[in-house]
């Protein structure tokens, strides 16, 4: 899947800037906060009208390349809540040797670059984003939580799809 290169409508942005209050749960880029709620709700925000037209996953899930979080730039998945499904977002870290294996499902299909990929995220967020004890994730797919009282950060693997990246979950 190719990700379109963001310019918003205000100027050229190559980088764009997520903050994550990790006491609140409220997330922005470039200080748009991202309003994940439904649909709807995500295709009305000044979030949306900007910085479109976003790279389109399904009907119901959104991507942006380029955007920087801390010190890492990743590939950032919207996914409004539809259905059964909570609202959440999905970061693959452009930063690894894991992305780079992307377009090679020879090195990407490495149980090991998957591992190495998870351990690598798993300390980043403890060390960057949240100060909360973990608990691991004994059933596939496998990785770390951290709980928070507006949902949780989630470092994940899953060796079905070879993806592996950090998920935001807001608790509905």
């Amino acid at each position: 899947m190719e990700y379109n290169v963001v310019t918003s409508k205000q100027g050229c942005l190559d980088i764009l800037e997520m903050k994550l209050d990790v006491h609140t749960g409220f997330v922005a880029t470039n200080n748009y906060p991202i309003e994940l709620k439904d649909v709807d709700t995500f295709k009305n925000s000044a979030f949306y009208k900007i910085f479109s037209p976003l790279t389109k996953i399904g009907s119901f899930y959104f991507a942006i390349d380029n955007v920087k979080w801390k010190d890492q730039i990743f590939i950032l998945e919207l996914r409004p809540s539809a259905f059964s499904f909570i609202p959440s977002l999905f970061l693959t870290s452009k930063d690894g040797n894991f992305y780079k294996t992307l377009n090679d499902w020879g090195k990407r299909a490495r149980l090991s670059n998957l591992s190495d990929e998870q351990q690598r995220l798993t300390a980043w967020v403890e060390s960057e984003i949240t100060s909360k004890p973990k608990l691991k994730i004994t059933n596939p797919p496998y990785g770390f939580q951290w709980a928070h009282e507006w949902g949780s950060i989630v470092v994940q693997s899953n060796e079905k799809s070879f993806d592996c990246g950090i998920y935001i979950e807001w608790n509905v």
